[in-house]
């Protein structure tokens, strides 16, 4: 049923797409000049012109694509209420290993050596202006 959906709305797509360049724009568009008339279109859409024929079929077209983006939609949606993501599915199907979390870096503590002392360092007494 998705592949069908899916065929159907590239089609409805692509005719979508000419319908709307069929249209007139401010300079007359491809239903002027493309179908054999030099100004209105009259000679392939009849004597009322492209226009109104023009906009009903983009509202249909328009229509039908929407339903079939909802129905590629409620056909894609899964059962899960949570989405996993991809390395999560190879992680359940055993494709991918489990790493382990990194560990938060530790220093050793440093402690002074037996005969050595810690100093602060030595006032001078000079101040600078």
């Amino acid at each position: 049923m998705e592949i069908f959906l899916l065929i159907v709305h590239v089609i409805v797509c692509a005719v979508l797409i000419l319908v709307i360049l069929m249209q007139p724009g401010r300079s007359g568009g491809l239903s002027g000049g493309a179908f054999g008339g030099m100004g209105g279109g009259t000679s392939m859409f009849g004597g009322g012109g492209a226009v109104p024929m023009l906009a009903k079929v983009t509202t249909y077209v328009g229509i039908i694509f929407a339903l079939t983006c909802i129905g590629l939609w409620y056909a894609g949606r899964s059962t899960d209420s949570v989405p996993s993501t991809a390395a999560e599915r190879l992680m359940e199907e055993g494709q991918m290993p489990m790493q382990q979390i990194p560990q938060p870096l530790s220093f050793p503590e440093t402690t002074p050596t037996e005969g050595t002392t810690q100093t602060a360092p030595a006032d001078t007494g000079s101040t600078t202006p």
